[in-house]
């Protein structure tokens, strides 16, 4: 099974930092980051293993 979707995933001291080179999405917590990416990539929210 393949990845339907790819993210690079840093953090700059300051902010979690999510892009798949298209979209970027960041916040403080890693909660708050995971609720942004799910409104940038609804179809893959039910999949992530976060």
């Amino acid at each position: 099974m393949g990845a339907d979707l790819e993210l690079r995933l840093v953090h700059d001291g300051q902010r979690w930092i999510a892009s798949d080179g298209k979209l970027t999405a960041s916040d403080r917590t890693h909660g708050e980051l995971k609720q942004n990416l799910k409104k940038l990539w609804p179809a893959a929210a039910p999949t992530w293993n976060v």
